[in-house]
């Protein structure tokens, strides 16, 4: 409500229903919460970048798959700072900047779904994959296949192996 002095004298009272408004703030905060807790129950780590190249969201496993405090990531981050909090593990600036210009290039071809892998410091392979979303953001996720890889080589072994065997 609002009041004030009426020239006329008197006073002059004017109320709003803010009823619809509330309604809508709180849908959409809940909304936000499913998104952020449905993130975090992925092994993935998961991130979304805005046009702008402005982090977001992120799950827990981001932090855990990049060794990263949660207190190290300010409220608002764009991609460039996120990228220095990750370069100890993948040191390739080069990779850094292709994933960023992936996140806010406008051109669709650029945006289109795409991944690839890179080697991980600590020893891990990790695969990346970004996906745009209908509102100009992009989704960047980064899974730990070094077990997979793993598998497939010692099963790549294990035929060949088998092969020369029954080739000998």
């Amino acid at each position: 409500a609002v009041h004030q002095p009426h020239p006329l004298g008197g006073l002059l009272l004017l109320f709003s229903d803010k009823t619809g408004e509330l309604k809508l703030k709180a849908r959409f905060n809940a909304l936000i919460q499913v998104q952020k807790s449905t993130l975090d129950q992925l092994n993935d780590a998961v991130s979304v970048y805005g046009s702008d190249g402005r982090l977001r969201l992120r799950n827990s496993a981001f932090d855990r798959f990049w060794n990263i405090r949660s207190d190290d990531m300010a409220a608002v981050m764009d991609f460039a700072e996120v990228a220095e909090l990750c370069l100890p593990l993948v040191h390739d600036r080069g990779f850094w900047a292709e994933l960023k210009a992936r996140v806010t290039d406008t051109d669709p071809l650029a945006r289109a779904p795409q991944k690839g892998e890179v080697k991980v410091s600590d020893g891990r392979l990790a695969q990346w994959r970004t996906q745009p979303l209908p509102d100009g953001a992009t989704l960047v996720a980064f899974s730990d296949i070094t077990a997979t890889r793993q598998l497939e080589k010692a099963i790549e072994d294990r035929d060949e192996a088998l092969n020369e065997s029954v080739r000998l």
